[in-house]
């Protein structure tokens, strides 16, 4: 059973998601990143549904202002020639946490790795749709207004899907299984003290 954190500011749980966030500025494959992993972790640690949604996107918010304002203004000043507080993609990337945070809930309500697994690939694919939906609409999309634009966007994006299923996988894994090693291990131990 896992046990969840119920406080009125899960101070550990917040803590834990931003640096995984933070891990997003490490050098990583395109689309490996923690983004699903800290949601579920969210959705599988947190009794109060409401820390679930708060605490991945502050954590997301926090990361991308960094990301926007500092690396990806190096990169590409013509497109961040000002200071960035949301870039175009970001409205797409909440939307997809949110579904992704009330799938967690209800699948991981009774939580197994089984369940996390199941959890985590849905997840991958809901970020698949609606990131490449984000980069369809875009205003700098190369891709026509139509079905075949769309399509054509959806084919681009499959290439990178395999790097969003495995760092799903692995953030999902690393949160909510460090989480539950610990979480045991810290029950352990009280009863060899006790």
């Amino acid at each position: 059973m896992l046990a969840k954190s119920n406080s009125n500011f899960p101070g550990f749980i917040f803590i834990v998601v931003l640096l995984a966030a933070i891990s997003r500025l490490l050098p990583h494959p395109p689309n490996f990143a923690p983004i699903t992993g800290m949601t579920l972790f969210a959705a599988a640690t947190l009794d109060k549904k409401y820390w679930v949604f708060i605490i991945p996107m502050l954590s997301l918010f926090i990361s991308d202002l960094f990301l926007n304002n500092i690396v990806y203004k190096s990169w590409y000043p013509e497109y961040y020639d000002s200071f960035v507080w949301m870039s175009s993609d970001f409205i797409f990337t909440l939307s997809a946490m949110v579904i992704i945070g009330f799938l967690g809930i209800f699948i991981l309500k009774k939580f197994s790795f089984s369940k996390l697994i199941l959890t985590s690939l849905l997840s991958s694919g809901i970020f698949f749709l609606i990131s490449n939906i984000g980069v369809w609409l875009s205003p700098f999309s190369l891709y026509s207004n139509d079905s075949y634009g769309l399509m054509t966007c959806l084919a681009a994006g499959l290439p990178f899907l395999q790097w969003t299923i495995l760092g799903d996988l692995v953030y999902s894994g690393l949160l909510v299984g460090g989480y539950v090693y610990f979480q045991q291990r810290s029950s352990s131990m009280a009863k060899l003290s006790a």
